[in-house]
């Protein structure tokens, strides 16, 4: 089992909440939140106890940040920088390298052009001196990576595709 899908598998029910397993020490200062450890309410269940594919997807999506946080000391999540045009959410931030976790197959989006473009700014404007796009596998579908044109603009831009 892969480390992606043994952290959403951690993730558990608890008083009829998903609770996440986020490892001890991780650093959370988004949104002027600062958090660590374990056991963070994330979204009340459906009333069947079957867990919604959204709140799934958004559990895979924080295990892979918190995968990477945790492998990365001293980093920190959900880190807002600005942009021209608005605000760019990094996921994950090592020193001045901006990370941004991907869980299943990714297209080049209207979204994720906007991340792009934004990943573009940072490192342009030296906010950043680095920026690296990280792919987990989806635990539903199996699939990971960019798709052909997302992975031929990460490159053309200089940034780096952990898979």
């Amino acid at each position: 089992m892969g480390l992606l899908a043994a952290l959403v598998r951690g993730a558990r029910l608890c008083d009829g909440n998903i609770t996440s397993t986020m490892p001890s020490g991780v650093a959370r200062a988004g949104r002027g939140v600062t958090a660590a450890g374990e056991g963070s309410a994330v979204a009340p269940v459906a009333a069947n106890n079957t867990v919604p594919q959204v709140l799934r997807n958004q559990a895979a999506g924080n295990a892979a940040r918190d995968a990477i946080a945790a492998a990365r000391p001293g980093s920190l999540i959900e880190q807002n920088f600005r942009v021209t045009g608005g605000l760019r959410r990094v996921d994950v931030l090592d020193g001045l390298t901006a990370i941004e976790s991907k869980v299943g197959r990714t297209s080049l989006t209207p979204a994720v052009r906007q991340e792009l473009a934004r990943d573009i700014k940072l490192l342009r404007s030296g906010q950043v001196e680095a920026v690296e796009w990280h792919f987990f596998p989806s635990p539903t579908t199996g699939l990971s990576g960019p798709t052909g044109p997302l992975r031929a603009k990460l490159i053309q831009f200089g940034i780096t595709i952990v898979e």
